[in-house]
């Protein structure tokens, strides 16, 4: 749903596991090498998704991040595991399941 709600001029990349979801109209960059996905974060301008991993690692990669948890995780995203202030938008709304046109409205109100 969120994919629907984005410009279509946006590159989308899907990360994670060979059996993470891939999506319609995205790239797949599941199950690929580490070093390969800190490339592909490393030429990103913006990564979304759920409290994971690849969010942890996008703050030591440098790329700004929009990430949805619970109001638990908002001083780990945004000081403890952050030692770069890498921007970050910390999502608390819904928590596991936000909105997907909310998420797309936070998304376009970027500067990317």
């Amino acid at each position: 749903q969120l994919r629907d709600h984005l410009n279509e001029d946006l590159s989308v990349a899907c990360i994670g596991n060979d059996q993470a979801l891939k999506l319609d109209g995205c790239s797949d960059e599941r199950s690929i090498p580490l070093d390969d996905l800190v490339s592909v974060m490393g030429n990103s301008k913006l990564i979304v998704g759920p409290s994971s991993g690849p969010m942890c690692l996008a703050s030591l990669c440098g790329l700004k991040h929009l990430v949805w948890s619970t109001n638990f995780n908002y001083n780990r995203f945004t000081r403890d595991w952050n030692p770069f202030n890498t921007d970050v938008i910390f999502y608390d709304e819904g928590d596991w399941n936000p909105n997907p046109s909310k998420i797309a409205e936070l998304i376009k109100g970027l500067e990317l």
